[in-house]
């Protein structure tokens, strides 16, 4: 039950983590303290021009914290749920990967 879809939902994230740190245009705030959400932070641009970016690959990829906390204008807040699959993650990686 809900123990399952939580282990999930963190080996997911745990899973996106290690695979998107090797990117040199993002970087993971918070590293070591996660749950199911991830702060990636945006080396060349701004979160608002990552999602844009990304949502014209048809991806919807989180929400820009400057919206609640404007000095975090490069922020993105990214969660995954049991219902990523990995091929969901290694696609959201890749479009990531292409927005240098």
């Amino acid at each position: 039950g809900l123990e399952e879809i939580s282990k999930t939902n963190h080996l997911n994230t745990a899973y996106f983590v290690k695979r998107i740190e090797s990117l040199d245009h993002v970087n993971i705030k918070y590293k070591n303290d996660y749950y199911n959400e991830v702060v990636l932070e945006m080396k060349n641009m701004s979160a608002s021009d990552c999602i844009q970016q990304l949502e014209k690959k048809k991806i919807i990829a989180g929400l820009p914290l400057n919206w609640f906390f404007p000095h975090l204008e490069d922020s993105l807040l990214v969660n995954f749920t049991e219902v990523h699959q990995k091929k969901d993650i290694e696609c959201l990686i890749k479009a990531i990967g292409e927005l240098q």
